[in-house]
């Protein structure tokens, strides 16, 4: 099979009201979840449901018609072990809890936050929906839209899985201003974190403190130091920087890539996603991988230099090149990870 999604199979995202995704909604219709957690008996409801079986039945058709692919088009080796009614998936992302402790002007439109996880201690939909759903998962993600080391529930959650499935490895989004020493002990994370993710979308500390308010750019590149030392003594899977690309920070790809490489890390990059946050107030003057953004040119040409000057497995740009596919220097561009194996 040439084109194959395993998400659909094999994983899914849980938001704050309750509605389960086989993957970003950005990627599907809108309103397009297989189920919700409230309203479902059992987790059999939600992954067996007529939405989850014609999302599967149509990846199993090389049917891409429900995605967008305008802004997905991964590619991942099939296996003949993928069916209609799969067994219970082994990703499993927990993208309700918004509790955060800092304001990054790409994320939110102020500071402060909107906490959604009270009907989420529910221990009916515990025992009904996440102790069935957990004890076959093997990845899961905490916290996918807020911060872990400030929320008291996420941190409990972990706590919780951990005695439920103690073979279950985290892949875990971090500001990392408090992601510590204490911290990780606190919660037991050694030789049980798959990856982790520190987002920083700066490479200078000017860049940093206008992007992200309440925040420490040194404190973080301390605990990064400290992260990334338990990497090297094996006790952490694999370690990302990511930066959120935008008008305020472009300029800064080059540096922030050797940041990464300091301290034995992927850089990761991503566009600003059009998303009410502050700085999406004028999303297209920050959209510098536009064509018409007055940007353009001077952002293709740090692409270019990138490309040139870094080996290709010291970044990551999953959906960038998408944007830059018409520009005729960067026809040959191939997006990087186009064809995973999950096995």
């Amino acid at each position: 099979m040439a084109n194959f999604c395993y998400k659909p199979f094999d994983e899914i995202e849980i938001y704050s009201n309750g509605d389960v995704y086989t993957c970003c909604p950005f990627y599907l219709p809108k309103g397009f979840f297989i189920g919700n957690i409230f309203r479902a008996s059992s987790f059999d409801d939600i992954w067996y449901s007529p939405n989850a079986i014609l999302l599967r039945e149509k990846i199993l058709n090389e049917d891409f018609s429900l995605c967008n692919t305008m802004i997905c088009n991964k590619q991942y080796l099939y296996d003949s072990t993928y069916v209609l009614n799969p067994p219970y998936p082994r990703f499993v992302r927990f993208s309700y809890d918004d509790m955060c402790n800092v304001f990054c002007r790409y994320c939110r439109n102020k500071p402060g936050y909107c906490v959604n996880y009270k009907n989420f201690e529910n221990e009916e939909i515990f025992k009904k929906i996440f102790i069935p759903l957990l004890k076959n998962a093997l990845f899961v993600s905490v916290s996918t839209v807020g911060e872990i080391t400030a929320s008291k529930h996420s941190q409990d959650l972990i706590k919780k899985i951990i005695i439920l499935n103690d073979k279950i490895k985290f892949d875990l989004l971090t500001n990392g201003l408090l992601f510590d020493e204490v911290f990780y002990n606190k919660l037991d994370l050694k030789n049980r974190i798959k990856k982790i993710e520190i987002t920083l979308s700066a490479a200078t500390e000017k860049t940093y403190n206008n992007i992200v308010r309440g925040s420490d750019f040194n404190r973080v590149l301390k605990n990064v130091e400290f992260i990334s030392n338990e990497k090297k003594q094996g006790n952490i899977g694999e370690l990302y920087l990511c930066f959120v690309v935008n008008r305020e920070n472009y300029m800064e790809i080059p540096d922030f890539i050797e940041l990464s490489l300091k301290y034995d890390c992927v850089a990761m990059f991503w566009e600003l996603r059009n998303n009410n946050s502050d700085l999406c107030s004028n999303y297209l003057a920050q959209s510098v991988w536009c064509e018409n953004n007055s940007e353009y040119d001077k952002f293709v040409d740090i692409i270019k230099f990138v490309r040139k000057n870094y080996p290709e497995s010291s970044y990551i740009m999953p959906n960038l090149f998408t944007s830059l596919k018409s520009h005729s220097l960067l026809k040959k561009i191939t997006r990087k990870l186009s064809l995973i194996s999950i096995k």
